[in-house]
């Protein structure tokens, strides 16, 4: 929701006249972000599930190399860490 209004506000639009714009009613759009975001969290799980049977995993050596280089605060590394992950497993389907 927060994106739409965003989204509105940056076309200098009512929320309403945006919508009408894109032809949807507010029900239409909540349906089709709650649909994407339940596909981006199977996606997330798939991926960690795979990450898990392949045993792909960052280790602390390249998580600092990567910290270093990107001046990532240390209250990041974990997530830091799930990104490195995710973008290794899709590099490991990539490869199959």
């Amino acid at each position: 929701m927060a994106r739409l209004t965003t989204q509105s506000k940056s076309l200098n639009l009512p929320l309403e006249d945006y919508l009408k714009a894109l032809g949807k009613n507010l029900e239409e759009v909540k349906k089709e972000y709650a649909e994407s975001a339940e596909k981006s969290v199977r996606l997330d799980l798939i991926l960690l599930e795979i990450a898990k049977d392949q045993k792909i995993d960052t280790n602390d050596k390249e998580l600092l190399e990567l910290a270093k280089v990107s001046s990532v605060p240390e209250k990041q590394m974990d997530q830091l860490r799930s990104i490195m992950n995710r973008r290794k497993t899709i590099d490991y389907l990539m490869g199959i």
